[in-house]
């Protein structure tokens, strides 16, 4: 069940904070404070966003995971130069900063000394990394 601490700040947001005390509620702002109808009439709605929310984070959770472990097949002559931007860009996810983290994939460049091939695999990997950044859900 939901807390009344949960109601109270997701319909009543702006409000300085909320003290629960036994029957006694007391708003952060020193305004008046919602009637017990009005606190339940939000319930379900209240519910609702906080269920919605818990998906969001497990689907990125979820697909996080994914990513980290297409990193760990990659082979060590892309993990090795691109480790560091890899890891960059994962604390940037970490931040929930998915367009800068997206972006700095994007404009890596392959080491110079590269073949061809290594190269044309270079940039398949980016490209793969990059569509699964971009697919994450946002939080």
């Amino acid at each position: 069940m939901i807390s009344i601490h949960d109601i109270l700040a997701y319909a009543f947001p702006n409000r300085g904070g909320w003290t629960v005390d036994g029957d006694l509620i007391t708003a952060g702002d020193g305004g008046p404070v919602p009637t017990s109808e009005e606190i339940e009439s939000h319930r379900a709605e209240a519910e609702a966003a906080l269920a919605i929310a818990a998906a969001q984070r497990l689907a990125r959770s979820t697909a996080r995971a994914a990513l980290a472990e297409q990193w760990t097949t990659l082979p060590a002559w892309i993990r090795g130069p691109f480790g560091a931007t890899y890891t960059a860009a994962v604390a940037l996810l970490d931040q929930a900063d998915d367009a800068a983290a997206a972006a700095l994939i994007e404009y890596a460049e392959p080491p110079s000394g590269y073949s061809l091939e290594q190269v044309q695999a270079f940039n398949l990997i980016r490209a793969e990394l990059l569509a699964s950044i971009e697919s994450l859900p946002s939080l």
